[in-house]
């Protein structure tokens, strides 16, 4: 259907509208040079969600040059040296994102980057949070309920990064929504569709439910699997 390809594109204008980042920097991190230290995790920021996108749209080429660029990409001078362990966790899942060959795995690991950036975050009480669009109407129609899901996942995905339980729990309560049926979005019965459909209510249901960050990273990778396999399967319909 020509109506879900336009709403695959919705996930690219929402994340234009949701990408930009505002930084403070801990104490600790003044020891190195300010401008750059931001300038380095806006940037890095970029790319991740680059990186979540395109494994939301299940691109795997894309997501896997996003992720070489996180592997290989230096950081400043002077960064505090309580800092690497957290700079070579997140460069060892970049590395393991950019050589993999199914979306399950780079979905998996997605997850578990975002998660080594929250630790980092908070133990250098680095705060991070997006300047998000207001959350999109409900409405029946596929790019309004694609456009929520969209929405939700940033929300799970600022909740993993910022560490933050109220965006968690934000985009849990939108995943937790009544799913569309396949008759709805495809015109026509699908029991995969259906199913998928109900693994993402499913998921925001248990979302609500899960507090420790390990456990909201595993829930967040099977979301993005969930979301890739749906729009693999339906995209050029």
């Amino acid at each position: 259907m020509k109506q879900i390809r336009r709403s695959l594109g919705i996930l690219v204008l929402t994340l234009s509208t949701t990408l930009a980042v505002t930084l403070g920097i801990s104490a600790l991190a003044q020891q190195a040079d300010p401008p750059a230290v931001e300038s380095h995790m806006r940037e890095h920021f970029a790319r991740a969600t680059l990186l979540q996108t395109a494994i939301i749209e299940a691109d795997l080429e894309r997501a896997r040059e996003q992720a070489a660029w996180l592997a290989d990409h230096g950081s400043p001078q002077g960064l505090p040296d309580g800092w690497q362990p957290f700079v070579e966790d997140l460069r060892g899942l970049a590395a393991e994102i950019s050589a993999a060959r199914g979306l399950v795995v780079a979905a998996g690991a997605t997850a578990d980057l975002a998660l080594a950036c929250g630790r980092c975050h908070q133990k250098f009480q680095v705060n991070t949070w997006l300047e998000s669009t207001s959350m999109p109407p409900q409405g029946n129609d596929i790019a309004d309920r694609m456009a929520r899901h969209q929405w939700a996942a940033d929300r799970l995905w600022e909740g993993l990064i910022g560490g933050s339980d109220s965006a968690w729990l934000r985009g849990a309560e939108i995943l937790a929504e009544v799913p569309l049926t396949a008759t709805q979005v495809l015109g026509e019965p699908s029991t995969t569709a259906d199913f998928l459909a109900d693994r993402v209510h499913r998921l925001g249901r248990e979302a609500r439910e899960t507090a420790r960050q390990e456990s909201r990273a595993r829930l967040y990778g099977n979301l993005l699997t969930t979301c890739a396999e749906c729009h693999n399967q339906y995209r050029n319909r």
